[in-house]
């Protein structure tokens, strides 16, 4: 195996395993059980304080303004994440097939 190929997978499997870490933990169910922590079925803006990936968002995700977040609507961010890894595996695996440098003898 070429050295620029190795290089290659390495960097694709890199990329990969943050993007696939978020589309597991935040929008999982676990993580939504986790953080209803009076189990009420929803989400509270109290409830989501400690949770990084609602520190900005909950807001837009709360769509019927209720100040609580629904399964269905913390959902709209695991599908994002979802999204986002597919895009950065795909470009990942993209990247990890491109062309590379072959060298002549005497290089």
């Amino acid at each position: 195996m070429k050295l620029n190929s190795l290089k290659a997978i390495v960097i694709a499997g890199m990329l990969c395993v943050p993007a696939i870490a978020l589309a597991d933990e935040p929008g999982s169910t676990a993580r939504f059980e986790r953080l209803d922590r009076n189990g009420d079925g929803f989400v509270s803006r109290d409830e989501a304080n400690n949770a990084e990936e609602l520190n900005t968002r909950f807001t837009e995700l709360d769509a019927n303004n209720d100040n609580k977040l629904s399964r269905q609507e913390y959902g709209v961010l695991q599908e994002e994440l979802r999204a986002a890894a597919e895009k950065e595996k795909a470009a990942a695996a993209a990247g990890a097939t491109g062309k590379t440098r072959t060298t002549k003898k005497g290089d």
